[in-house]
């Protein structure tokens, strides 16, 4: 096989096993999400991480990434405390996600969502 078969085939086979990646989530996560846990056993969040960003940052870059995959926003429900929270809805067919934000600090934001089904 010659070197650039190789290289192709290299590429191809990333390329899959990105978008197998991807599939499994509702909406494109941020690029900038780091510790993030996964957890299919739909007695809590779906996933839960944070962001290197402040939190105005981080809900923008999620609302755009979720709303790019058809969802509709529903709901917005912030939180009264120190620090900033707020709870997001959006709806797709019989889908419903659900999204927490919080500040932990200054530039950084952690976040949590969870999918459900009518």
């Amino acid at each position: 096989m010659t070197i650039m078969k190789t290289i192709v085939l290299f590429i191809l086979f990333m390329a899959m096993c990105i978008g197998a990646e991807n599939a499994s989530f509702p909406f494109a996560i941020p690029k900038e999400a780091t510790g993030i846990k996964v957890d299919n056993s739909n007695k809590t969040w779906n996933m839960t991480g944070t962001l290197r960003l402040p939190i105005e940052k981080a809900e923008s870059l999620f609302r755009k990434n979720i709303e790019l995959d058809k969802f509709q926003f529903m709901h917005e429900i912030p939180f009264e405390s120190p620090k900033k929270k707020k709870l997001l809805a959006w709806k797709k067919g019989t889908e419903r996600l659900i999204l927490f934000i919080w500040e932990i600090d200054e530039g950084k934001t952690g976040f949590a969502w969870g999918l459900s089904k009518e």
